[in-house]
């Protein structure tokens, strides 16, 4: 029967379905992951999260935010499970949980906490995403949900036509679900912050600076699509939940102030770091690569830690520039990306990039039932083996090759010592010069006009905020 490899796979999943301890409630839940599965998990997509974003080096910081993280840890539900908190080296403002205990705050979001309060009733709901193994009920729902969408598939020759919208309306089902475990995680922030006798208002008042990143960088999404809560009534509701912790005798006494915090992130980077990439004048410059690309100033260029991508002709081609670490030589590298692809590495020939003698391997490629043609370059520069391949759909692929070679080979080695040096923008903290507006301080700082706002928002004040001669202030330094 043409289904029943599907139908397999399903009776397999269900054979895995385990009712497991929801240990919050103590209810049994759906899961197809054990507690040591989630453990599994977490730890084999770790490697991955720091291939991306990097640990922030800074012992001292990593060593706080690990020791605090321990703290909220300690109090849960799962306080035995084994935690892990990292800060990675990433500008954007963001705090995420993997299974199994697996906690990383971006240095972005630190930058815009203004308390350790703030900071303890986030590490409380990433911790809390663990407690409630949200990740664990994501990973069964999603998976029965793609299994049955391959069931369907297989039986009507119709549905698979259509299955990716079908796909589309499954994500959308459980954005609802995740919803949810937002607000139970909020709940358990609330309760792990402020057990601890810190002040879970301040958790709340933070998703006012969540709530004006989203309005200046436009990426916020109507209520009924978005995966967390209406910042308004989320604030509102975590007020409310730290009265009623009051209500039963949790009052705060954690005598830790703002300065006590500032003190902590004083000096960290800031934004970009552009050792990993910054573009200038339309020069995209990789100084831990050696490299810098000009391309053509019609090319969209997406700079990775490990990776750049170039579309060409809004996505009708495609280039990708990527470390290969998996590889010791470039030969070896070509051989995987063959295999990979079932091109043939005896059809290799010399070639360049730019400056840097290469292998260039070209060919056609079945993918996800597309039939591309690609061209690849392997070398190594730098004691780093690189792959650079560029590729399109077969039938266009004769009148992209132009526009895909200009761009592969817009690699230029970099040997300026002052782009190969750009340091990142710190963070420090500076007392206010006088009693006046924070604009006014900030000006005196000099600050730039383009930057007040955002130093506002780090800040968490308006700009014409009354402030106190002496009030720390955070200023991003370059």
């Amino acid at each position: 029967m043409k289904y029943a490899s599907v139908l397999i796979a399903v009776l397999a999943l269900i054979s895995l379905w385990r009712c497991q301890k929801d240990f919050v409630t103590g209810r049994s839940t759906f899961s197809l992951l054990s507690e040591a599965d989630e453990v599994a998990m977490g730890r084999s997509s770790h490697d991955s999260v720091i291939a991306e974003y990097g640990t922030y080096q800074d012992d001292n910081l990593q060593s706080w935010l690990e020791q605090r993280g321990q703290k909220v840890a300690g109090v849960s539900h799962r306080s035995q499970l084994e935690y892990h908190f990292y800060v990675v080296d990433s500008p954007v403002v963001n705090a995420f949980a993997l299974p199994g205990g697996y906690v990383y705050f971006t240095r972005g979001i630190l930058a815009h906490f203004n308390s350790e309060a703030e900071m303890m009733g986030v590490l409380g709901h990433e911790v809390g995403h663990v407690v409630a193994r949200h990740g664990a009920e994501q990973y069964s729902r999603v998976t029965m949900a793609q299994i049955g969408l391959g069931l369907a598939s297989a039986l009507s020759e119709e549905f698979r036509k259509y299955s990716m919208f079908a796909e589309l309306g499954t994500t959308l089902l459980f954005l609802k679900f995740s919803r949810n475990q937002e607000s139970e995680s909020d709940r358990l922030g609330v309760q792990y912050a402020t057990s601890l006798g810190y002040d879970g208002h301040k958790m709340a008042d933070f998703f006012e600076t969540i709530d004006r990143i989203s309005a200046s960088s436009g990426q916020s999404l109507p209520g009924f699509l978005s995966t967390h809560p209406n910042p308004a009534n989320r604030r509102d509701t975590i007020h409310a939940m730290v009265r009623d912790m009051e209500s039963q005798g949790f009052k705060p006494t954690i005598a830790a102030t703002r300065d006590d915090y500032l003190k902590r992130i004083n000096g960290m980077a800031f934004g970009d770091d552009p050792a990993f990439g910054y573009t200038e004048q339309g020069i995209l410059y990789a100084p831990h690569w050696r490299l810098m690309f000009k391309p053509k100033s019609s090319v969209d260029v997406q700079k990775q830690r490990q990776a750049v991508q170039m579309s060409i002709a809004e996505g009708q081609a495609v280039v990708i520039f990527s470390v290969d670490d998996e590889h010791k030589t470039a030969e070896e590298s070509m051989r995987a990306f063959a295999q990979k692809t079932q091109l043939n590495p005896g059809g290799a020939t010399p070639a360049d990039i730019g400056p840097i003698r290469a292998s260039m391997l070209r060919g056609d490629v079945a993918s996800q039932g597309a039939n591309l043609s690609v061209v690849a370059y392997f070398f190594t520069h730098n004691n780093m083996v690189f792959q650079a391949y560029g590729f399109a759909d077969k039938t266009q692929f004769a009148s992209m090759e132009p526009e895909i070679q200009s761009a592969l080979q817009s690699a230029q080695v970099l040997n300026d010592a002052s782009a190969l040096n750009r340091k990142s923008a710190r963070l420090r903290v500076k007392s206010a010069p006088k009693t006046g507006t924070l604009r006014d301080n900030l000006a005196a700082l000099h600050v730039a006009q383009q930057d007040m706002e955002m130093h506002a928002l780090i800040n968490a004040a308006q700009l014409e905020d009354r402030i106190e001669r002496g009030y720390s202030l955070k200023v991003v330094v370059h």
